[in-house]
């Protein structure tokens, strides 16, 4: 079968998880050389770090060489080779693209003296980090910008970033080898995909399964699918998890099909948090399959595959089978862009020129296309679906919002973040907060006052909560009078 694999075959492993960056941040004190391939780094008065790329465009593989100088009383003594080469997979239009990749870096860690040598413990540190990014250096304004990671902007931005903590957006992908309190929710279980799909039998690895329950995240949390009754034991990997909880997790798996090109496949079955267990995934309820892959869920390819990977993440670029510089979720970067200069220029002015959203040329029409880019955009709805407005729409909220005379008639000055904090997660705002966000301005002469309930049901009547498949609601954004 097409989706049998070799799981010892590291052409099937998910790519090395990004380490900690932290260590990084307390040593790497002053950028002396910056380069897209050549950078020289001081970490403290005795180590002086050198790191060295180069590409290999035939192999598409990077070669990383990292060099270490030690230096006392001011004089360098010796250089020491950390790592003579990392090889990675790169983009195979690196060469062309010209731009460096996440920075890779290394880090000391303070003295752990071995038999009283003094000999210092080298770390070898990579970010930005998909789960705790940090800046590396403070790029040359020479160099394009580029990521710096989410814990960069906590620096200045703590209550953002402790808000956007608590967001959907912050957790809205995962990686299944380090989320064991996911794999757990399907690990052990059984659930029937129905007449022509079998029931799915699901199982973590024996060393997850003893792990799982515990405080301790592990990096082996490998979830696999069977269907007995058709393919036998033969284990269908499972490999992502998309969603926040809050409403439900649905799995993905990428695969590579018979023309080699990559593809992915959205698993039959989500976990859902209002039912506290498995049922079909949204979707998928009238599927037939076409083949015995199809038998595990539906395939999603070329640009339907790569936009629903891009708008669960901040940086993910999808080939081989794999996903490279992964930064999953929707953090800071992924709406303001990438923010290295904006560190730069921060921490050398009390007040740093207007980024992203503080720039003048921000606007309305700026903010719901960049919103719509992912929440969907009329242009994305068939012309007999705007007509008739199916509920299903109320999922894609800039469409209904699009049509609203409150929209319409606010010249321009109506947008997403007038209701919605951007960083702030949607269930921790008060009904009464909502309430009067419409009451802002349906309480002076020149706004509709409502005849019925002039300070209170606003969102009941006029916004109310449409239920859709597996028992999910959304509220209908087209703001209006609804017929009875």
């Amino acid at each position: 079968m097409g989706f049998k694999r070799d799981l010892n075959d590291p052409k099937t492993q998910q790519p090395d998880r990004l380490r900690d960056f932290r260590q990084c941040n307390e040593w790497l004190t002053q950028v002396t050389f910056d380069h897209p391939f050549v950078r020289i780094f001081r970490f403290n008065s005795r180590f002086t770090g050198i790191r060295i790329e180069s590409v290999d465009p035939r192999k598409k593989l990077k070669r990383l060489h990292y060099l270490l100088i030690a230096s006392i009383a001011g004089t360098s003594i010796g250089l020491l080779v950390l790592r003579q080469s990392d090889e990675r997979p790169v983009d195979p239009s690196f060469t062309e693209k010209n731009k460096a990749t996440p920075e890779q870096t290394i880090a000391v860690e303070p003295s752990e003296k071995d038999s009283g040598s003094g000999r210092e413990t080298i770390k070898n540190v990579e970010g930005p980090d998909s789960n705790d990014e940090s800046l590396i250096s403070q790029k040359s304004t020479q160099t394009q910008p580029h990521l710096v990671g989410k814990k960069v902007c906590k620096e200045c931005h703590a209550d953002n970033f402790r808000m956007h903590s608590q967001h959907g957006h912050a957790h809205t992908f995962h990686v299944l080898n380090d989320s064991p309190e996911i794999v757990s929710k399907f690990a052990g279980k059984t659930f029937n995909g129905g007449e022509q799909f079998g029931t799915y039998h699901y199982q973590a690895n024996a060393e997850t399964t003893k792990k799982i329950g515990t405080d301790h995240p592990i990096a082996d949390a490998e979830l696999t699918a069977t269907i007995p009754t058709v393919f036998g034991d033969n284990p269908f990997p499972l490999q992502y998890a998309l969603g926040s909880g809050h409403n439900a997790y649905t799995l993905l798996t990428l695969i590579t099909e018979e023309n080699g090109e990559t593809a992915a496949l959205e698993h039959r079955a989500s976990w859902y948090t209002g039912q506290d267990g498995l049922n079909i995934t949204p979707g998928h309820s009238k599927s037939v399959p076409a083949d015995g892959l199809e038998l595990f869920g539906n395939i999603s390819r070329g640009d339907d595959m790569n936009k629903c990977i891009d708008c669960h993440t901040t940086s993910a670029e999808i080939y081989d089978e794999q996903i490279h510089n992964l930064i999953p979720s929707v953090n800071c970067e992924k709406c303001h862009g990438p923010g290295s200069e904006h560190v730069r220029l921060a921490r050398l002015q009390s007040e740093p020129p207007a980024y992203s959203v503080g720039k003048d040329d921000w606007d309305t029409e700026s903010e719901i296309q960049l919103c719509g880019d992912c929440h969907r955009l009329p242009k994305n709805i068939s012309e007999k679906e705007l007509r008739e407005y199916p509920d299903l729409l109320v999922r894609f909220q800039p469409v209904g919002f699009l049509r609203s005379r409150c929209y319409l008639e606010s010249n321009s000055e109506l947008r997403c973040t007038t209701c919605h904090g951007p960083h702030e997660s949607l269930h921790e705002v008060s009904k009464e907060t909502h309430i009067q966000n419409c009451l802002n301005c349906h309480t002076t002469p020149e706004h509709t006052i409502c005849p019925v309930s002039p300070k209170d049901d606003c969102i009941r009547c006029h916004m109310p909560a449409m239920e859709q498949e597996q028992g999910l609601t959304f509220h209908d954004h087209w703001i209006r009078v609804r017929d009875q």
